[in-house]
């Protein structure tokens, strides 16, 4: 679970990362046409499906939720159903809250590295995903899709690629990790540069 929360985190953080991009924009529908289309705020809200599909399973394990990400204070991952699980990424690293308390996650080298990832990707430093990522994008501004590869050893892994696609917004993140399992990520009702509830802020800012 918490592996998964990582990869999760770490597809967030790098379209987070691609509105730092804007000031390259030209008059072609490029990744930097892309960043100033998809750069709406510093913090959004959204709904979110995960589907995971395993071999030998019929039907992905479904879960769904909400998030909040907010570039400066760092992401809430709220999953809902089937069951209920918060979890929170920011400075201090992964933690899960258990009886109204957060309670940081042990990580490993590698989990904490992600970290480190996710957190300079969401506070804009877009300098860390050239050097990791090989990327290509089709389409136009109304129906696009972006593909990014890894290129670090850490990153290939986790994962052979991930899939953006979307329209004005994103609609959809699909990653196909390394031993063949494939995650599908379906957004929804995205609202940009809402205030945190006061829930929502004691949790990002204990």
């Amino acid at each position: 679970m918490k592996r998964r929360a990582l990869i999760v985190a770490l597809s967030l953080a790098v379209l987070a990362s691609l509105g730092a991009r804007a000031n390259e924009a030209n008059s072609s529908f490029d990744l930097p046409a892309l960043s100033q289309q998809l750069q709406q705020s510093e913090r959004l809200h959204g709904q979110f499906i995960q589907r995971r599909f395993l071999p030998g399973l019929a039907q992905p394990l479904q879960s769904q939720g909400r998030f909040v990400m907010d570039r400066e204070l760092g992401l809430l991952w709220l999953i809902e159903q089937p069951w209920q699980l918060d979890l929170r990424l920011n400075q201090s690293g992964l933690a899960q809250q258990q009886d109204g308390q957060w309670l940081a996650v042990a990580d490993n080298a590698a989990s904490a590295q992600f970290t480190r990832l996710f957190l300079s990707l969401l506070q804009g430093d877009h300098q860390q995903l050239t050097p990791l990522f090989d990327s290509q994008l089709h389409g136009n501004r109304e129906q696009w899709q972006l593909t990014l590869q890894p290129r670090s050893l850490l990153l290939k892994q986790v994962f052979q690629h991930i899939v953006v696609s979307g329209g004005n917004e994103i609609q959809q993140v699909t990653l196909l990790e390394s031993q063949g399992d494939r995650s599908e990520l379906l957004f929804s009702q995205q609202q940009p540069n809402q205030p945190l509830s006061d829930s929502e802020r004691r949790a990002l800012v204990p």
